[in-house]
C-alpha cells in the first residue's frame, strides 16, 4: 500500500463460458464458488491485461503476435468472462474507501462480498 492505496493489480482467476452455455445462474454468479459449483474451472488471468493474452499463457491459444494467429482470438468473443480474486482491505472501518476499475471496455457488472 502506497499513498492510501491499495492496488488489485496483478494475478487474478480467469472463468469462462461461451454465450450458448449461459445459464441465469451462471448470468448471476457473483463469486468463484458459484462459477465452479456451475461447472467452470479458472485459468490465472493478469490484471491489468486481456482474456486473449491470459488464453496464450494458459496454453489455449498459440502465441497470438506470430503469423495469422491473432485471428483465433476472433473466435473468443462469444464468451463471457469472470475475474475473481480475493483480498483483505487493509483499511479499517471502510468509510471513505472507493473501488477504481481503469480500462473496463465492455459490458460489466462488478460485485463485492457478493
Amino acid at each position: 500500500m502506497k499513498n492510501g492505496i491499495f492496488p488489485l493489480d496483478g494475478d487474478w482467476a480467469l472463468y469462462t463460458a461461451e454465450n450458448r452455455d449461459i445459464t441465469p445462474a451462471l448470468l448471476c454468479a457473483s463469486c468463484a464458488n458459484e462459477l465452479e459449483n456451475a461447472g467452470l474451472s479458472p485459468i490465472p488471468g493478469r490484471v491489468p491485461g486481456n482474456f486473449e493474452l491470459d488464453f496464450e499463457r494458459a496454453g489455449l491459444l498459440p502465441e497470438l503476435f506470430f503469423g495469422e494467429n491473432i485471428l483465433k482470438a476472433q473466435e473468443l468473443e462469444n464468451r463471457h468472462l469472470w475475474y475473481t480474486r480475493s483480498f483483505e482491505s487493509p483499511f479499517a472501518g471502510g468509510a471513505g474507501i472507493f473501488l477504481c476499475f481503469d480500462g473496463i471496455d465492455t459490458f460489466a457488472d462488478i460485485y463485492l462480498n457478493g
